[in-house]
Formats: C-alpha cells, structure tokens, sequence
C-alpha cells in the first residue's frame, strides 16, 4: 500500500492510518485471545463427550481465531497436523478428554 493508492498526502494523516491499522489489528488479536480464554474456563467445567458419527470434540476456537487461519491458509481446519500444531501452540483452546466408561458385561 502506498500513499498514492489511498490518496493521502498528509504524511501525519498517513502516519496516524497506518497507526490505526496496526493498533486495531493489536486490539482484535488481543480481544480474540481474551475471549478463547474464556471459551477454555467454561470447557473445562463441561463434560465432553464422545458422539457417535460426529467423533470426539477435540478443541473450541474463537471465530476470529477460525476465520484468520482459514483466510491466510485455506482448508487449514481440515488438515490434522495444522490443527495438532495450532492446539500446541495454543493448549487453553484444547477441550476436556471425554472420560470413558468401563463396562464389564457377563
């Protein structure tokens, strides 16, 4: 991006756009980690549970988290080692293990 492709020519004005976006880039990233935190405290006071047909829930991402990774690397989401390496580096967004039963049947 370059000034002439945005028509400012107030190098101050520039300055302070270029400013914005940066920041406000900050505050959503900030804001979007913020919020999976959250999602993490509530999951670790919910049971999962294994669905039959679905499978096991593995990990709650925040949608702006999803949306992010989906648009800088389309079908990331289906790839199990991208989603093995996400949950590395991020383990607040891991979901509780379903614990399983044990059924002694006769």
């Amino acid at each position: 991006m370059t000034e002439e492709s945005i028509g400012i020519d107030d190098p101050e004005v520039l300055d302070l756009v270029k400013k914005e976006l940066f920041t406000g880039w900050n505050a959503s990233a900030v804001m979007a980690e913020i919020r999976q935190r959250h999602v993490a405290e509530a999951n670790s006071r919910l049971e999962s549970a294994l669905i039959e047909g679905i499978g096991q829930h593995t990990m709650s991402v925040d949608a702006d988290a999803y949306w992010f990774w989906n648009w800088k690397e389309p079908g990331c989401w289906q790839d199990k080692g991208f989603r093995a390496e996400f949950l590395k580096k991020n383990p607040h967004c891991a979901a509780p293990k379903a614990e399983r039963k044990i059924m002694v049947t006769r």
